[in-house]
């Protein structure tokens, strides 16, 4: 978090150049107690070239920045949020697409494999594919050539599809919003998806407090797990496949009928079936969605739906909080934990002694 206030020195510059911070893009490298601020569309691609191997973070303002390069590098990815901030006065900060790729290293033993950097994204807004369930083009794209392991996405709205091409370790979605599919592709650099589902091998992910279009599984010896979540629809594939569908369902709100051999448990299902061969106990099915939310603004995703439970203490998932997205141990929230700029004032004039008053109200968010 202390790297995180540093980034105020960047975040409050434009305002004085007399400018409102949505006018100006900035990218701040944070290295150690340094730090570096890039500007222009290209600040994201300047700021991350000149970022260490490890360690190191980068603060990217509101603004729609060009993409950086494939990371290879393990690095915290900071943004202002994938939403309009309407209190602070802020866009979101957006990039057409991430690509994750491994570089070569060594085992403890001499073998030549492929090693993932350690990556955490949080308050970005993802646009390839912008206004298309249909054609599946990829936003966040993890390339194949190994094991990629404790990935953390956070905060993060992604309007293309998830492409997990490597078998992954504690790797995790916490309240994130996907408008698109999640799974596996095997289209290489075209980023389009020709097979769905996640990577057959062993794949640990999780996806928590958050509103996806379209879920996904994988192989019995995977682990996905889908919890407090709004799952708005599952791909017919993987209904009817026979294979990459296995997930746990708990404590969600399930449009659809799962695949067979997932568990569900604590789940609240529209559908008026859980699934055929679904293991699992306590779930609520043929729930009409006018009866679930106060108010009714029903399951389709808004920058101003927050989906309030209407009768929390009716639906209480297996970890005894509300069912949905603000349960559990991260409900819903949309705001970036980089501080919001909510007031500035800034006297102009210098005095005798060349100082010039500032006062910046700020708000960081932790949730």
């Amino acid at each position: 978090m202390k790297k995180l206030f540093l980034s105020l020195i960047a975040l409050a510059l434009p305002l004085f150049a007399g400018a409102q911070v949505t006018d100006i893009r900035t990218a701040t490298l944070i290295h150690g107690n340094e730090t570096k601020v890039y500007y222009g569309e290209d600040a994201f691609k300047d700021a991350y070239n000149a970022a260490a191997q490890s360690g190191d973070v980068i603060v990217l303002s509101s603004g729609n920045f060009n993409d950086a390069p494939s990371i290879t590098k393990s690095i915290s990815i900071y943004g202002a949020g994938y939403e309009t901030d309407t209190i602070a006065g802020t866009e979101p900060t957006s990039i057409s697409s991430i690509s994750i790729a491994p570089v070569t290293g060594y085992d403890d033993y001499g073998t030549q494999i492929k090693i993932y950097p350690k990556v955490y994204l949080e308050g970005l807004l993802l646009l390839l594919n912008k206004n298309s369930y249909s054609d599946r083009l990829t936003c966040l794209y993890i390339a194949e050539g190994g094991n990629i392991d404790n990935l953390i996405v956070r905060k993060c709205k992604m309007t293309g599809a998830l492409s997990i091409n490597a078998t992954s370790t504690n790797c995790r979605f916490i309240q994130c919003v996907f408008m698109n599919h999640i799974g596996y592709s095997t289209s290489g650099s075209t980023g389009r998806i020709t097979s769905t589902g996640f990577k057959t091998e062993q794949s640990q992910l999780s996806f928590e407090n958050c509103w996806i279009r379209y879920a996904a599984g994988s192989s019995l010896t995977s682990t996905i797990t889908f919890n407090h979540c709004i799952i708005y629809g599952i791909d017919s594939w993987y209904v009817t496949s026979g294979s990459k569908q296995y997930a746990h369902f708990t404590n969600n709100i399930i449009v659809a009928a799962l695949p067979e051999n997932c568990t569900a448990y604590n789940n609240i299902f529209i559908s008026t079936s859980i699934g055929t061969n679904v293991t699992g106990e306590n779930n609520w099915v043929n729930i009409v969605t006018s009866g679930i939310f106060e108010p009714d603004n029903g399951l389709v995703y808004s920058a101003t739906n927050n989906y309030i439970i209407r009768f929390p203490k009716k639906y209480v998932g297996t970890d005894g909080t509300e069912v949905g997205i603000n349960g559990g141990s991260y409900p819903f929230n949309r705001l970036s934990s980089v501080p919001r700029i909510l007031q500035s004032d800034i006297d102009l004039t210098t005095t005798e002694d060349k100082k010039l008053n500032v006062s910046i109200k700020v708000e960081a968010q932790t949730k």
